[in-house]
């Protein structure tokens, strides 16, 4: 299989043209290169981001919290968490919601796990009634082991 050398305006022979005895090889060094490097990238990535979300206690975001003198048992991987801004936003697993969306996840909380508790970050600026009105929500959709997040003074 070649082609016709007839033609005075080729370059190449027959022999020169023949692709059976080439050797195709892909150097793959620069793609381990690429690729170590978006590893790297990813890992300090994602270190970063689970840093921020031990700061930000799985709420999404970052609240001032109370300071008290003694800091209460550890958080559970079940617990559910709403965190609630200065400006009065609620925030749940990083989004804003509203208070009919709150409704509905605690009372889809409730169907899930009844012993489910409910973990409030308010802001220390956030009004007490506030406070207690998201509290209130989750009584009322049935949810009973509830607590207000605080920071110890150490």
């Amino acid at each position: 299989m070649g082609l016709s050398t007839q033609d005075s305006s080729s370059r190449y022979s027959e022999d020169e043209l023949d692709t059976s005895n080439i050797m195709v090889d892909i150097n793959v060094t620069p793609l381990v290169d690429i690729m170590l490097v978006l590893l790297i990238i990813f890992m300090v990535s994602t270190t970063l981001i689970n840093q921020d979300a031990g700061n930000a206690s799985n709420s999404g975001i970052q609240v001032d919290l109370p300071k008290v003198a003694n800091k209460g048992g550890q958080q559970q991987v079940a617990d559910l968490i709403i965190a609630l801004t200065e400006d009065g936003r609620i925030i749940h697993q990083g989004e804003n919601i509203n208070k009919d969306i709150l409704k509905q996840i605690f009372t889809q909380t409730f169907q899930k796990n009844p012993k489910t508790l409910v973990v409030v970050q308010a802001d220390q600026e956030v009004k007490h009634g506030h406070v207690a009105e998201i509290l209130d929500l989750a009584r009322a959709a049935g949810l009973e082991r509830l607590s207000i997040a605080t920071e110890s003074n150490e």
